[in-house]
């Protein structure tokens, strides 16, 4: 039997998996409300109603929507929620204002947790077994990423050649995108990936792939759900950090994911191919 003592159960159904579920019908002053809490969800603890809305720069009538359209009654409803998920113990919700400059490692870290964990948390299962299917059987991969998220791209194909050939990453240095986005068919998979910040040309170059047949991939951070709805799927990953720079350790973790299983939807064929390319490196005596 419970006592007085133990922490609330985690809840049915997180903030977290309330917002995706209603993202998409969400107004555009709706959807700031939502990448705000997305972003810092420890401010429905931290905040009024009043101070989280002007925070995010929308109305008060926008915030009383946007909650409903979650599901609550009202604003302290969704507090509750949050604060019981902070007393079962949820690093998600911790107010990140507790930090301190003589307890940077332990913050940072913390930081890369709960960013690992939200953006676990919200994958749909449903959706990374579709992605690694395509991306294992499509005819060609193209793998797309300008600044940042080119570091990002690299690493991708890197994985995914190591189990299957047609990976590449575009466009190449001196190149231009249209030239590997015009004759991408049904059969092929492309792959954008978007943190921020994103140059304008990516917003182009998802419109362009929106208009074929091909299945498009974009791997983004929460500000790219916007995006969101010019690819067959979206993944948002959390990237906020203590200090200056975005922590991309769920990004990684998710492109390593994806690798794995595509590297387990293929098999023999793909283990073959990997055992191909060690013998390889053993002739050549590369490693």
């Amino acid at each position: 039997m419970a006592t007085i003592t133990d922490p609330p159960s985690p809840p049915a159904g997180s903030l977290e998996q309330r917002i995706v579920a209603a993202y998409e019908r969400l107004s555009p002053n709706e959807k700031r409300l939502a990448d705000l809490v997305q972003e810092q969800p420890h401010l429905l603890v931290t905040h009024s109603a009043t101070e989280l809305t002007e925070r995010a720069g929308v109305s008060k009538a926008a915030g009383t929507r946007f909650f409903r359209r979650l599901g609550f009654e009202n604003f302290e409803e969704a507090r509750k929620l949050v604060r019981d998920a902070r007393a079962w113990g949820s690093p998600v919700y911790l107010d990140e204002r507790e930090s301190r400059p003589s307890r940077a490692l332990e913050a940072h870290l913390r930081k890369d947790v709960d960013n690992l964990v939200r953006t676990i948390e919200t994958l749909p299962s449903e959706d990374v077994t579709s992605i690694a299917r395509a991306l294992a059987n499509a005819r060609r991969v193209r793998i797309f990423g300008l600044r940042n998220s080119h570091i990002f791209a690299t690493y991708l194909r890197w994985q995914l050649i190591m189990v299957r050939d047609r990976v590449v990453i575009a466009p190449g240095a001196g190149e231009t995108a249209a030239e590997y986005i015009a004759d991408l068919e049904e059969q092929d998979v492309a792959v954008v990936i978007a943190v921020r910040r994103r140059p304008p040309a990516v917003e182009r170059w998802l419109t362009a792939m929106a208009r074929g047949k091909a299945r498009v991939l974009l791997v983004t951070d929460r500000s790219g759900q916007a995006l969101r709805d010019k690819a067959t799927w979206t993944i948002a990953c959390d990237v906020r950090s203590t200090a200056l720079f975005d922590s991309y350790v769920s990004v990684l973790s998710v492109l390593n994911l994806l690798s794995s299983l595509v590297a387990a939807q293929l098999g023999a064929e793909g283990r073959k191919r990997l055992r191909a390319i060690e013998d390889v490196h053993g002739d050549l005596g590369e490693l």
